[in-house]
C-alpha cells in the first residue's frame, strides 16, 4: 500500500491499506500473545498498523480461556512533510505467528 505523493503545495496524503486476513486450520486457534509484527519497509511521515482479532474458541468449557481462529491486519501511511513532491508515504509489516491444536 501507498499513497500519493506529497503534493507541489505541501498537502500530504494518506490511506489505510485493505484488510488481510488469515484463519488457523480446523480444531487449531492462534496464540494471539506470541504474534510479532515486522517492520520491512517504510516510508513519510506516519507509519502505523492495525490487527484484530476475530472467531474467539472458548478451549476449555467455563475457563473463560479464550484464543482466536481469525487475525485481521492492515497498515496505515501518510506522505512526508514538505514541499514539491517529496514522495509517496507507504508501510510494509510482516506478521508472524503460531496456530495451537485444541481438539
Amino acid at each position: 500500500m501507498s499513497t500519493r505523493e506529497t503534493d507541489f503545495d505541501g498537502t500530504r496524503h494518506d490511506a489505510w491499506s485493505d484488510w488481510t486476513s488469515n484463519t488457523a486450520p480446523a480444531n487449531h486457534v492462534i496464540n494471539h500473545n506470541e504474534v510479532k509484527v515486522e517492520w520491512l519497509s517504510d516510508n513519510g511521515s506516519e507509519n502505523t498498523h492495525e490487527i484484530i482479532y476475530d472467531n474467539w474458541v472458548e478451549l476449555v468449557p467455563g475457563t473463560g480461556l479464550k484464543f482466536p481462529q481469525t487475525i485481521k491486519v492492515r497498515t496505515y501511511a501518510r506522505s512526508p512533510k514538505g514541499r514539491f513532491w517529496v514522495g509517496r508515504g507507504w508501510s510494509k509489516v510482516k506478521v508472524t505467528g503460531t496456530y495451537v491444536k485444541y481438539k
